[in-house]
């Protein structure tokens, strides 16, 4: 793929609206934009990072059109970009890329304006899939966190890392590429600081992923509880819409039914899962077994009970089992009288709700919010790791680290430098600098046309 010629895309959704943005970049695109946009208010140059208003044709179609000019190496790919700010309609935008591509541009691929200001040192493949993350965010919390990675957190962590084993690295191999030059032995304790730290920050960084998880996709609630306690009814009171069937018959809900909300800028995702009890019913069964792995995987455990009926050997059997930490139970029908002795709940925390009348949903939205936020995690601003790609990359340099560390004493300098080294190039995988044609392939072909 030649990445030096000049190319053109639509870079606004597909479909009918207000306005549409066609963009063309590299060394022609000056060129090609002045032989398709006229305008009163160009005299001789036209000046970079000014809009101005004229008329876009091609081909017998017109169109009143805004034109901005970004030279390079001052734009978002590093080279000259030159941006049409059209009406929004289908033929407009398609007649303007005939145009481009009839002057000399040709139509880009996924993610190839992002993947010149790559190979132009405007970004590096961690801001790249920060960016893609800003794009995709399906929360305020998911933005902010993508916006965070887009702006280089995660890269100067992972930068400095690497800049530390280069020198760890040259260092290393000073000892044994120049014996003639009668260098020093190397200084295994001053080594072994270095790794000794390495590993604390890439165990630190590890550790975030989970959060990161969670803010980037939302947390996820599974509710469960006996047939007929009401977990579907309120499922339905959370949403404020009928998601799930509800009905008086004990077992309805046979599969896992999901559905997500948003609050206070977080993505919720709730589960409704299969009444747990033992049962006959094949489906049936098949249900409960699925909520079972549902509760497992939760970030969030909300058990359902009936507020108005003792609790049975099955209710106390399903507190058993809950999980701490994770957990917290929800008292249904608060609207009829409560029979349930709260004191056998096993110190779980507890709410009382109603999910026919509404009372209490609120508060119960707070208290998911409260859990997902413990400690304030969700304003941190520390470098957090959301991406399964980088989670790997640091996963498997911790693996070279501690093999380096626990070798130090009996490898020679030669042998060691191999597991110090393959840690340094897991960074780069991260940040680009030593990552294969194949993973800069996967990250930009995953990315929308005309970005």
């Amino acid at each position: 793929m030649n990445y030096t010629d000049t190319i053109v895309a639509i870079s606004t959704p597909v479909g009918l609206g207000a306005v549409g943005i066609v963009r063309l970049s590299g060394e022609n695109a000056l060129a090609i934009a002045r032989e398709m946009f006229s305008s009163s208010k160009i005299k001789d140059e036209i000046i970079p990072n000014v809009l101005y208003l004229g008329t876009l044709s091609y081909n017998g179609l017109s169109d009143k059109a805004l034109m901005v000019y970004f030279k390079a190496p001052k734009s978002f790919t590093g080279e000259d970009i030159v941006e049409f700010q059209c009406h929004g309609g289908r033929v407009i935008l398609e007649n303007a890329l005939k145009g481009a591509c009839a002057l000399g541009a040709r139509l880009a691929t996924n993610g190839e304006f992002s993947r010149r200001a790559f190979l132009n040192g405007k970004m590096d493949l961690a801001n790249v899939e920060g960016m893609a993350d800003m794009i995709n965010a399906e929360s305020e919390v998911a933005q902010r966190l993508a916006y965070s990675q887009f702006k280089g957190k995660v890269s100067e962590e992972v930068s400095s890392l690497q800049e530390e084993l280069e020198n760890v690295i040259a260092y290393v191999e000073a000892s044994f590429d120049y014996p003639e030059e009668d260098m020093p032995a190397m200084n295994v304790p001053e080594v072994v600081e270095v790794l000794n730290s390495q590993i604390k920050k890439v165990e630190s960084l590890v550790s975030t992923f989970t959060l990161g998880n969670t803010l980037k996709n939302g947390v996820s609630v599974a509710i469960v509880g006996q047939p007929n306690v009401g977990k579907s009814s309120l499922l339905n009171a959370i949403l404020g819409f009928d998601r799930a069937i509800v009905t008086d018959i004990a077992g309805t809900t046979r599969d896992v039914l999901t559905s997500s909300y948003i609050y206070k800028g977080l993505k919720i995702n709730l589960s409704d899962t299969a009444g747990i009890r033992e049962s006959t019913d094949v489906i049936e069964q098949i249900g409960v077994d699925l909520a079972r792995k549902t509760v497992s995987s939760a970030d969030i455990v909300l058990a359902v009970f009936d507020g108005n009926k003792p609790l049975t050997k099955d209710d106390l059997d399903l507190i058993k089992t809950l999980p701490k930490n994770r957990s917290f139970i929800a008292i249904n029908k608060a609207d009829l009288e409560l029979n349930l002795d709260k004191s056998a709940l096993g110190g779980i925390d507890v709410i009382t709700i109603s999910a026919k009348t509404g009372e209490g949903i609120e508060d119960l939205k707070e208290k998911i919010y409260s859990f997902a936020n413990a400690s304030n995690v969700l304003s941190t601003e520390s470098a957090i790791i959301s991406s399964e790609r980088q989670i790997l990359a640091l996963k498997e340099a911790l693996s070279s680290l501690k093999v380096a560390l626990n070798s130090i004493e009996y490898l020679s300098a030669d042998l060691l430098i191999i597991d110090i080294r393959r840690a340094w190039e897991k960074y780069g995988e991260i940040t680009g600098t030593t990552a294969s044609e194949h993973i800069v392939d996967t990250i930009f072909s995953k990315l929308c046309l005309g970005k």
